[in-house]
């Protein structure tokens, strides 16, 4: 079952809310699974050149932690969603390619579970405290501050 929109009479906008199956997203491997089906709440205008459809969608995701290896969830939530459809239109229009791609171009890239204070996963219980190198402080440094003293303008 896929998002079909009928388009309204011109000058109308019009409103359609609901779900879709997260198959759909033909999204099934080692490091992301859906978890849930893909909502929308979206409204539209049409004119004789075009429909614009704009709105929230989203689903929630399963993700593979790249720090852990464990699933933990996630959710994408697009409140921008948008698309134009130009003239002419067919009786029905299916937005479920649309959707599909925005929420396929939102998944995280590299997705890791949010560490405590302690740097404590919350999945495993290991503590992954940062590397030396990200908790230096550079702005100390005093090679910066001579480079930058560098860059004032002469008077």
């Amino acid at each position: 079952m896929n998002l079909i929109l009928i388009p309204s009479k011109l000058g109308e906008t019009f409103e359609i809310t609901g779900e879709i199956p997260p198959s759909v997203l033909a999204l099934e491997d080692d490091l992301v699974r859906s978890k849930g089906p893909v909502w929308y709440t979206l409204s539209g205008f049409k004119t004789e050149e075009f429909i614009e459809v704009k709105g929230e969608i989203g689903t929630s995701f399963d993700f593979r932690c790249g720090r852990c290896g464990e699933w933990i969830p996630g959710e994408i939530k697009k409140s921008d969603f948008q698309t134009i459809l130009e003239a002419p239109f067919p009786e029905s229009i299916d937005l479920t390619p649309q959707i599909r791609e925005d929420i396929l171009i939102d998944l995280p890239f590299a997705p890791t579970c949010q560490l405590d204070g302690e740097y404590r996963c919350p999945v495993t219980g290991e503590t992954h405290p940062p590397s030396p190198e990200k908790t230096k402080k550079s702005l100390g440094n005093e090679e910066v501050w001579k480079a930058l003293e560098q860059l004032k303008p002469k008077e």
